[in-house]
């Protein structure tokens, strides 16, 4: 299960427990589509096999990076973008 809180992240719960993943400082422009870009990247982490817990702060990086630029699809990041941003 996955509970996503916006800024304030996202809490977790699996057949290990409960974690939380904090949210990614960034300036934020516009919150639109956040949260469909967290989905969609959780969705694309579970079926690379990174897990729950992996692809849960994966999409949460994600979503930081949306808010950080104007609109919802135009502000989806690149694998390259977010895979810049976590290292």
């Amino acid at each position: 299960m996955i509970v996503t809180l916006g800024a304030e992240g996202s809490l977790g719960l699996d057949a290990d427990g409960f974690w939380r993943v904090e949210a990614s400082p960034v300036p934020v422009v516009d919150t639109t589509g956040a949260g469909d870009a967290y989905c969609a990247a959780l969705a694309c982490g579970l079926v690379h096999d990174m897990g729950l817990r992996a692809a849960s702060r994966w999409a949460s990086v994600v979503a930081a990076l949306s808010v950080s630029k104007m609109g919802s699809i135009p502000s989806f990041p690149t694998i390259v973008e977010v895979t810049a941003f976590s290292t």
